[in-house]
């Protein structure tokens, strides 16, 4: 059963591919550890800022 954050995030994602953006696993996988708060938005924030600069 998906929660509420799960079915917001996945709005989301739908949204930003139709304008062509594609997640990878990586992103998938630190999105939903977010989403469940198994992370805090501060430590999300910081992984988030290393796959960028890995994806450059």
């Amino acid at each position: 059963m998906s929660t509420c954050g799960e079915i917001v995030l996945k709005n989301a994602k739908v949204s930003l591919e139709i304008e062509g953006y594609r997640f990878t696993q990586e992103e998938d996988e630190l999105l939903l550890t977010v989403v469940k708060g198994e992370i805090a938005y501060e430590e999300f924030l910081k992984k988030a800022l290393e796959i960028a600069k890995k994806s450059k």
